[in-house]
């Protein structure tokens, strides 16, 4: 299951007007090509995935933030996926002891939500 690239792009206006910004101070702000994000509105096209954690950090949000206002049930999977890929590529970057520790975390939250 697949969120509608309509969904994605409607939030990213949304957060435009909420800012008083234009596509064109979100590049500045994000750091990326203006006609990158003008084609990817025209065209109606999904953001890869660090293009839209870029487009976030732009807007002070997390990508979880982003999609705290999608409530269609159909894109609960697919924000699922979204945020274990971002898990994964975070960790990446991390040493074994780092590892550890986040898999210690990950452990007491489960615990403590599973009280």
């Amino acid at each position: 299951m697949t969120i509608d690239v309509d969904v994605v792009l409607e939030r990213i206006k949304v957060l435009l007007d909420e800012k008083h910004w234009s596509l064109y101070k979100l590049a500045d702000v994000c750091n990326l090509p203006h006609t990158s994000l003008y084609t990817m509105m025209q065209r109606r096209t999904m953001p890869k995935l660090d293009t839209l954690d870029t487009i976030c950090k732009g807007f002070g949000i997390t990508l979880s933030d982003f999609f705290a206002d999608i409530s269609d049930p159909k894109n609960d999977e697919f924000i699922k996926t979204l945020k274990e890929k971002l898990l994964f590529e975070l960790t990446q970057t991390m040493d074994n002891k780092q590892i550890e520790l986040l898999l210690t975390y990950a452990q007491g939250l489960y615990d403590a939500s599973h009280k």
